[in-house]
């Protein structure tokens, strides 16, 4: 009998390091498919206040005949990856300048 309930209670082990190893799983798709959703979301903003305002598309239609269309994709780019790197590291910095509590 008690080699049966170590066979359990391993399989019990077993079954719960799976179970965890999935949820985190689960968890970082979780975490890509949020960002992602974050930034569609940035998209419908810019659309939306687009529609609202049409001056700046024309703005943007100006400027990018003006700039260079290569040129603006440089920026706009640049302005991504920048935009990327703050959505990572501000809940870095965040959580860095929060009062510590003993």
């Amino acid at each position: 009998m008690s080699t049966l309930r170590r066979q359990l209670a391993e399989r019990r082990k077993q079954l719960l390091s799976q179970t965890q190893a999935q949820r985190d799983v689960i968890a970082e798709h979780g975490r890509q498919l949020k960002q992602s959703m974050q930034f569609a979301d940035l998209g419908l903003q810019v659309a939306r206040q687009v529609k609202k305002q049409p001056a700046i598309g024309i703005g943007f239609a100006i400027a990018t005949i003006i700039i260079k269309p290569g040129r603006m994709w440089r920026l706009l780019k640049t302005g991504l990856v920048a935009w990327n790197l703050w959505q990572n590291l501000a809940p870095v910095l965040k959580n860095a300048a929060a009062p510590k509590r003993d």
